[in-house]
């Protein structure tokens, strides 16, 4: 049909331009849309992308192995196939990346630190990137709030990320804050800021994690049953976050060497720091170990470590893949988790 042509113009056109359409547009209306379809819109670019070079390597190899003749798979009657097969798989991963980006898992995680504390074992939730916002709203995080309190944690620790970059895509921002208040540890709440936490809507995000009686440690230290608490400013936040975060020696000046540390700090590059100081153990997210393949292979390039555990010279380094996600989404070869921590203190 002669306006088919037209159909996937205009509908590329309001696409390309959503990030637009969402800045000029009221968040409590067609801006709000407009961010929806932004987000959906990269996932589709990235994964059409990966799959029309998946489909033009095997066009190219075809050639490679029955030589270069006028004709291939992908040609003829079979490009139209071929389009309706490439359809059909971009709607498959949208499905099955947006189903896995809301499912929690749980990662289960048992450390030794080998000083002394006021415990002998403490039950740790670490969380990361909740990305508050368009898309983890307030139900959605009812559904976090759940997962973290079925661990029963003494002390729940939040890495950063809190937030998505603006305040203002929070539709709810009072019943997220009564969501968040929810979480249940006898020793309390504790989180830090990331790169998006971050900005001229910071004092608005400081105060919804107050009102839900969350404690920010914004480059400083607490002590809990004996454990030195340190949580730093983000390393390059996008926009004003307090100005300079300190030197991590500043930070940890009078800590004792014999007491056990815990540092907070969102991106996981601050393990060369971390090495060089009487850290134990490094609680960190941010990179989402990718969230959408290649981006975990790009991950591991970049960092020492990207995700997961990693033990050096009696520290060790959690980095999560945290909870939420940015921009699409989804997940792909990546899952969104908590990670519930048995730490035990062996020192005497």
């Amino acid at each position: 049909p002669r306006w088919l042509p037209w159909l996937f113009s205009l509908i590329y056109l309001v696409a390309a331009t959503s990030l637009v359409l969402e800045r000029i547009g009221p968040k409590d209306g067609w801006g709000r849309l407009a961010g929806h379809v932004r987000n959906t819109w990269l996932g589709l670019f990235a994964v059409t992308l990966l799959i029309v070079l998946a489909f033009d390597l095997l066009r190219t190899l075809w050639h490679l192995l029955r030589g270069w003749r006028k004709t291939h798979p992908l040609s003829g009657r079979n490009a139209i196939w071929s389009g309706v097969v490439i359809l059909a798989l971009i709607a498959a991963i949208a499905v099955y990346a947006s189903w896995n980006a809301r499912q929690i898992r749980v990662v289960q995680e048992t450390i030794k630190i080998a000083k002394p504390a006021d415990v002998s074992e403490l039950q740790v939730v670490l969380a990361s990137d909740l990305h508050m916002g368009l898309v983890m709203d307030a139900e959605r995080l009812q559904v976090f709030v759940d997962a973290v309190n079925s661990q029963k944690p003494d002390l729940i620790l939040l890495a950063g990320d809190l937030f998505d970059g603006t305040y203002a895509d929070l539709a709810e921002p009072e019943r997220a804050a009564a969501v968040l208040g929810q979480l249940q540890a006898p020793d309390g709440v504790y989180a830090i800021l990331g790169n998006h936490d971050a900005g001229e809507d910071l004092d608005q995000m400081l105060t919804l994690l107050r009102q839900a009686r969350i404690r920010v440690l914004l480059d400083e230290t607490v002590t809990v049953r004996g454990i030195l608490l340190a949580g730093r400013l983000d390393r390059s936040p996008i926009g004003a976050q307090l100005g300079k975060r300190k030197d991590l020696s500043d930070l940890l000046s009078d800590v004792s060497l014999d007491q056990p540390v815990v540092l907070l700090d969102h991106n996981p590059l601050g393990l060369a720091d971390a090495r060089i100081q009487p850290v134990d153990l490094m609680l960190s997210g941010h990179t989402h170990n990718g969230q959408i393949w290649p981006g975990s292979l790009i991950v591991s390039q970049v960092y020492e470590n990207g995700y997961g555990r990693l033990d050096s010279a009696g520290l060790t380094q959690l980095v999560t893949s945290g909870v939420g996600t940015w921009g699409p989404p989804w997940r792909i070869a990546s899952q969104s988790e908590i990670v519930s921590i048995r730490l035990i203190f062996t020192g005497s």
